[in-house]
């Protein structure tokens, strides 16, 4: 999380193993294979399962083996996946409503036993949240108050989550030195937050490209416009807002922070209060803390959305004719939008007759070419294609710096050791290894005793947005040119759950998982027990 005026992204994807830095698919199947070879062996007492073996494991290497379109069997599970949704009736959302499932009840009940099935599928599709938004609750929900969300979800982490809308770090033209202080300031704010017995833990940054909103010249003119103006007046002005709009893209920027319910979050709330009370005191606390780091980074203006207005957020995004800010219609637990989904989209229905389609790709550090960029390198994505609506999000999972610094250096250890084994053996310098090597090196110097920086694991999303598939093909190739013209060389798309792929641009804090924690860094935590009885 440090940051000078260059820094190099990317180059590695995670730590390494005994047999070095393999995909977990491909160390699985192999050990299924050999394990399974062995057993066998014993078994029948024979060779024949060591025959076997050896022609497993190539396979298994090549069904592991990353390209341009991913792996195979990356795509032999994707496939399955959309046809167990398709099957289920995952594939469609409609949102739930007591009568609406009574009466798919009562006609599932008196249907002949053939169109059961059908019935079925239709009340698979009946639900409260939509599919990136599942397991989505509200601890505060109240109006005119910092919404906080509570979510809870199938192989996650039960977090706390509140969004903030902040306005940019720059205005108008501004110096390179101002734009690396910026950049400096937001690395100094993850860092203030990944010391040991801080509470938030992961920082989600939001940027939303949509066309102009021409909502505040239209409120201005209603208050200042004067009673006795001709129709032809406001006529012109109407005329210039939406001809000085056309084709505009516009940006909002927000950050979401998320705080796990962890034993040292339910001790910390337990001395605030009882129960849930306590829980909102110790939330409060922090985020006027979050309120007044985010100044201290430079945000020009920082405010904490209501539970309202993030659910308008999020409604919006399903349907980008609806307005942003519009809230009067929302309730935090009825946002969600009817949607069809295929297999590469999220297709959202408002109404007859109009449609979104939405796709969205992973961006991840081992995509990113090894090489400098300045903190605006990712300008490009924000100016893609005017036609084109889109919601850019990087999130980072912080970590401290004493665990983020041991596992830099077993890292660095194991591929200073594998190089040293190829040379002895003369073998041609491997380009992969000296890349993931050099990353290695870079945390372990931005990281070092006394530097005040802490580990941070970050991915990115983008989802692009279009009101047809034909817009959403074009979209889809602007995107991957983009990106490759930045320098990341491969997109990963989300096919196949679509759906809950959006979620992970969708104020919530969703879409990434930090690196599994060591023995020795769990063994710490239970020696640091509880507060003591008295401490503040």
């Amino acid at each position: 999380m440090t940051m000078t005026s260059e820094r190099i992204l990317g180059g590695e994807a995670g730590d390494r193993t005994i047999f070095g830095q393999q995909s977990r698919p491909r160390l699985i199947g192999l050990g299924v294979v050999a394990a399974g070879a062995i057993v066998l062996a014993a078994v029948t007492q024979s060779f024949w399962p060591f025959l076997l073996a050896l022609i497993g494991m190539p396979v298994v290497v090549g069904m592991t083996q990353k390209t341009h379109r991913g792996t195979a069997l990356g795509r032999w599970t994707a496939r399955r996946r959309w046809k167990a949704r398709v099957k289920a009736g995952h594939d469609r959302f409609v949102p739930w409503s007591e009568d609406a499932w009574e009466a798919a009840r009562a006609a599932e009940a008196s249907s002949p036993r053939r169109e059961r099935r059908a019935a079925a599928r239709e009340l698979a599709g009946m639900r409260v949240m939509p599919d990136g938004a599942a397991g989505l609750g509200w601890l505060r929900s109240s109006h005119r108050e910092p919404g906080i969300a509570w979510q809870s979800w199938d192989g996650a982490e039960t977090t706390l989550t509140v969004t903030f809308e902040v306005g940019g770090q720059l205005r108008g033209l501004q110096s390179a030195e101002a734009v690396d202080r910026g950049a400096e300031a937001f690395g100094l704010f993850l860092a203030n937050y990944g010391a040991s017995g801080k509470l938030l833990r992961r920082v989600q940054t939001i940027t939303r490209v949509m066309p102009a909103d021409t909502a505040e010249h239209e409120a201005w003119v209603v208050a200042n416009l004067a009673s006795d103006a001709s129709t032809a007046l406001q006529q012109s002005y109407s005329e210039v807002v939406q001809s000085t709009s056309a084709g505009s893209m516009t940006q909002r920027h927000f950050i979401v922070c998320s705080w796990p319910i962890s034993a040292g979050f339910l001790d910390v709330a337990a001395s605030r209060g009882e129960g849930r009370e306590g829980w909102r005191e110790l939330m409060d606390e922090e985020i006027a803390s979050v309120e007044a780091q985010l100044h201290e980074a430079h945000y020009t203006f920082v405010r904490p959305l209501s539970a309202r207005r993030t659910a308008a957020l999020m409604r919006h995004m399903q349907d980008p004719d609806m307005p942003l800010d519009s809230v009067a219609d929302v309730e935090p637990d009825r946002f969600g939008v009817p949607s069809a989904d295929t297999f590469s989209a999220y297709v959202t229905q408002p109404n007859e007759g109009s449609q979104w389609w939405h796709r969205t790709a992973r961006l991840s550090g081992e995509a990113f070419a090894a090489v400098p960029r300045r903190p605006l390198w990712h300008l490009q994505l924000l100016s893609l294609g005017l036609d084109c609506v889109r919601t850019i999000s990087f999130h980072h999972v912080l970590i401290p710096a004493a665990e983020s610094r041991a596992r830099a250096e077993r890292d660095l250890t194991s591929d200073m050791a594998e190089q040293y084994a190829r040379a002895r053996k003369g073998q041609v310098g491997d380009t992969g290894l000296d890349v993931t090597a050099s990353a290695a090196i870079r945390r372990s110097h931005d990281i070092a005793p006394g530097s005040s920086h802490h580990g941070d694991a970050w991915v990115g999303y983008v989802t692009i947005s279009g009101r047809s598939k034909a817009e959403l093909q074009r979209a889809t190739r602007q995107l991957e040119d983009t990106c490759i013209s930045i320098g990341i060389e491969a997109v990963e798309w989300m096919d196949s759950y679509q759906a809950a792929a959006a979620g992970t641009t969708w104020p919530l804090g969703r879409g990434a998982r930090g690196p599994r924690r060591n023995v020795g860094a769990r063994v710490l935590d239970a020696m640091a027990g509880k507060k003591q009885q008295g401490e503040l």
